[in-house]
């Protein structure tokens, strides 16, 4: 409006539709914007996996700091540790030993509780965080599998053409393809207006 008082004169802009928006009313591509809502979607439940994973982690140190303090340092002691595995250092249950220490499976944990003798004093507290501590190793093994199975199915995409399209997409006789479709469809739209 403000060009409009000034005495310049504004241009029309041309649109010309495709057929398929002019018989079906709709917008040239629905399906990017559809893609735009997944790929949100996915990013949210990616990112809740990862908040998920960090919160077991921050769940697993607490219990293994209280577990810690309701038994005596001496053997058959059931702590959480964090050792290297696969190049990852994660949290284990181990169980004190003869000058060592050994894992213990999950299923193992509240098995292995000692309850007599100097682990007697507080012998309730610990069965109800070792049995915490299990379901939050359960929790996190099912937590680490969902996660290492979505890396497998992208490495399996992108082993199995997902580069190829998009350096297909990115040559040359792709783009020349386009351009003639481009200027077919220009031809073709015009005369459905006239």
């Amino acid at each position: 409006m403000v060009a409009e008082k000034r005495g310049i004169k504004r241009k029309k802009k041309v649109v010309i539709k495709s057929r398929f928006e002019l018989k079906e009313g709709r917008d040239y591509r629905p399906a990017q914007a559809q893609d735009d809502a997944r790929i949100l979607e996915v990013s949210e439940v990616v990112g809740k996996l990862g908040l998920m994973l960090r919160e077991n982690l921050d769940t697993i140190i607490d219990i293994g700091d209280v577990l810690n303090k309701s038994q005596p340092p001496m053997e058959g002691k059931i702590e959480v540790r964090y050792w290297k595995i696969t190049g990852l250092v994660s949290p284990v249950v181990v169980v004190w030993g003869m000058g060592k220490v050994e894992r213990i499976k999950v299923e193992e944990i509240r098995l292995r509780q000692k309850t007599r003798g100097p682990f007697e004093r507080n012998k309730e507290e610990t069965a109800h965080l070792l049995k915490v501590l299990a379901e939050q190793m359960r929790f996190r093994g099912q937590l680490l599998k969902t996660i290492g199975n979505l890396k497998q199915t992208v490495k399996a995409f992108e082993n199995n053409g997902y580069r190829g399209l998009n350096s297909y997409r990115r040559t040359k006789v792709l783009d020349e393809v386009e351009r003639m479709v481009v200027e077919n469809n220009l031809a073709a739209n015009t005369k459905v207006l006239e």
